[in-house]
């Protein structure tokens, strides 16, 4: 016989429930009855850096022009899609809450990737006592990126955040290293710190579980890196779903080359023996080390150029 304490218990855990589980309903159909395009006007523009490389940045402003509100970036890899006039996504910003009260949130496809010019390199280094304007990293691209917003964005106020989960956290953290004074805040959210301890290289060891990843960093755009608007990537077909017997079958790392050798993304060619395609494979396999390569990507190491954020 049960305890009046235990069933006191569960109907209370059961009322919790049911009750968490309305209200993600309500929050759902909440966000699904907001329409992005009936409260905010888009914008896409090209942003000139200082070394004249043109960044794609996408604008979305509220539509009530009747006071001024603060800029929400996120600088991403991953595309600040969709593009084109009328195309909206069905959410924005870093939540539901930051959207509805109404916020100018920006997009943007960061160097080499996607819209943007450029040559992309993964967790570029940053150069510390730029002594010309070619010398450009991504804390360069996000103080001319808000420099420009905080001029030619109607109805802003002049203070700027950032925020970013895994990689574009990335770049939200990257935005502090000699930030700009417009910036007030910046939300960096399990962003990787170093690619020699994260992700794709645990202290020295390839982390095979990304194997299937490393094309959409390292695989070159068409067209002698042409901006573009459309995946350029493809994820190896390995013709089974038992990943650990793939590897065991495959063997030695080098016997993985075949699938990073491509004349384009979804066409291969064949290389002479060693010889592949894919700048972020080629880096992973010549770098086994905690070399300068890896050391001068490492966010952790810049940040003592961090800015205190007003």
């Amino acid at each position: 016989m049960k305890s009046p304490i235990r069933i006191l218990f569960y109907t209370a855990l059961t009322l919790v429930m049911i009750s968490s589980c309305t209200q993600k309903e309500k929050t759902e159909v909440a966000v699904a009855d907001f329409l992005v395009q009936e409260h905010y006007n888009k914008k896409e523009v090209d942003i000139e850096m200082r070394d004249g490389v043109k960044l794609h940045t996408t604008i979305y402003s509220p539509k009530d022009t009747s006071k001024e509100y603060p800029i929400l970036m996120q600088r991403t890899p991953y595309s600040s899609r969709p593009y084109g006039d009328g195309e909206f996504r069905k959410k924005i910003g870093p939540n539901e809450h930051l959207m509805k009260e109404g916020n100018i949130i920006v997009y943007q496809d960061v160097r080499g990737r996607w819209l943007s010019e450029g040559y992309y390199e993964n967790m570029r280094a940053y150069i510390p006592n730029k002594t010309s304007n070619d010398q450009v990293d991504e804390s360069s691209d996000t103080y001319d990126t808000i420099e420009w917003l905080v001029n030619n964005v109607e109805n802003n106020n002049g203070k700027v955040g950032v925020w970013g989960i895994s990689y574009p956290g990335f770049y939200a953290t990257y935005a502090t290293v000699d930030a700009h004074p417009a910036l007030k805040a910046a939300s960096p959210q399990a962003c990787i710190g170093d690619f020699f301890f994260d992700d794709f290289h645990h202290n020295g060891a390839y982390l095979l579980s990304y194997f299937k990843v490393t094309s959409l960093f390292g695989t070159p755009r068409p067209n002698n890196d042409q901006p573009i608007d459309t995946a350029w990537y493809t994820f190896p077909d390995i013709q089974t779903k038992d990943q650990y017997q793939f590897f065991l079958d495959t063997g030695p790392l080098k016997n993985l080359n075949t699938f990073f050798e491509y004349e384009t993304a979804d066409t291969p060619t064949l290389r002479p023996e060693g010889v592949t395609d894919d700048f972020f494979w080629n880096e992973l396999k010549e770098h086994p080390n905690y070399d300068a390569l890896w050391q001068s990507r490492g966010i952790f190491q810049v940040l003592n150029n961090a800015s205190t954020l007003p």
